[in-house]
């Protein structure tokens, strides 16, 4: 969870903190270059990092408008949570499976 009002004390643009964070969780578009004649994006990937990333992240800075590097976890809070690994849809609209089983008759 960031908070933003440490970020703001810090002289730390929100955004930037963002895009650490999405740096290491997903990765992040750099540019664009040229070569062979052709225009290529480059966009960092992280590594596989299931497990580690809480020490990663927390061990990682963002610049300040100093130009000091901050810590990231002296802005934010990281845990891990854990929710489905999928959704239902029907219809391209979200749903949930109802399983009904019927009373036995004596």
């Amino acid at each position: 969870m960031l908070i933003a009002t440490k970020c703001l004390k810090q002289g730390v643009a929100v955004n930037d903190v963002y895009q650490t964070i999405q740096a290491f969780m997903g990765g992040l578009f750099v540019n664009y270059f040229n070569e062979f004649g052709r225009t290529w994006q480059f966009i960092s990937r992280p590594k596989r990092l299931t497990g580690r990333i809480r020490k990663i992240l927390g061990s990682s800075y963002v610049r300040n408008t100093q130009g000091q590097n901050v810590p990231l976890s002296a802005l934010a809070n990281f845990e891990t949570r854990y929710g489905p690994e999928f959704t239902l849809r029907y219809n391209e609209y979200r749903s949930a499976a109802i399983h009904r089983q019927r009373r036995a008759r004596l």
